[in-house]
């Protein structure tokens, strides 16, 4: 599954190496296509910043409705927030999995212009070569990451020089139209008043995947 490669030239004539997707454009896209599982598991960037295993987003299996999560005699479900069973047949839930890595830019929630690239150029010099640093390296959502399929202290570590560390997975490499709803952990001088957008946002991450927050 790891070894496969994509095709050459798509059905309708068109190169790979001729053609540019939007994910490719960012700075920590490196090598040509390659497959889908290649590129989550066992490429160089995704050995650095994540750990993801293949039940992180294929966590179970119906035989009949390929759904999981889905308990067949009482067809309940122990998705976070009692969600539906998953009923498409696919084999995993985009909405838990995906999501987390490859919504929107959630720019309207930090009182910014949809698209970072906008504000980027702003925020960023050579002293300062990830804008995203500005507000979160001390003021907002200091506690992040914490989690078994990713590597916080890489991710950290690449961050200091590259917005794109953080942008890649918050909105630059988007698939769908909204972006994941991210547990807001506690940080130091947080406010005591909760907006709108985030009424319904857990305060820690789903028990499965949680990690202790390590001591500075």
């Amino acid at each position: 599954m790891t070894t496969e490669k994509p095709r050459a030239a798509s059905p309708a004539g068109w190169k790979a190496d001729q053609v540019e997707a939007w994910y490719q454009t960012l700075d920590t896209y490196a090598g040509a296509q390659e497959k889908f599982h290649w590129r989550h598991l066992q490429s160089p960037y995704a050995k650095q910043v994540m750990n993801l295993q293949c039940n992180f987003c294929h966590q179970g299996n119906d035989p009949r409705e390929e759904s999981p999560h889905a308990v067949p005699i009482a067809q309940s479900s122990d998705w976070r927030g009692g969600a539906a069973n998953f009923t498409l047949r696919k084999m995993v839930n985009p909405t838990e999995t995906c999501l987390r890595c490859h919504g929107v830019f959630p720019g309207e929630n930090m009182g910014l212009p949809a698209k970072w690239e906008e504000t980027k150029e702003s925020l960023e010099s050579a002293d300062t070569p990830n804008g995203c640093l500005t507000c979160h390296a001390e003021q907002f959502r200091t506690v992040r990451h914490n989690v078994s399929y990713l590597n916080a202290k890489a991710i950290e570590e690449a961050a200091k020089t590259n917005s794109d560390v953080c942008f890649g997975c918050h909105g630059g490499r988007h698939w769908y139209r909204i972006s994941y709803p991210y547990p807001r952990h506690p940080w130091p001088d947080m406010p005591t008043d909760t907006p709108d957008w985030a009424k319904d946002r857990p305060s820690a991450s789903d028990a499965r995947f949680a990690l202790p927050v390590p001591a500075k």
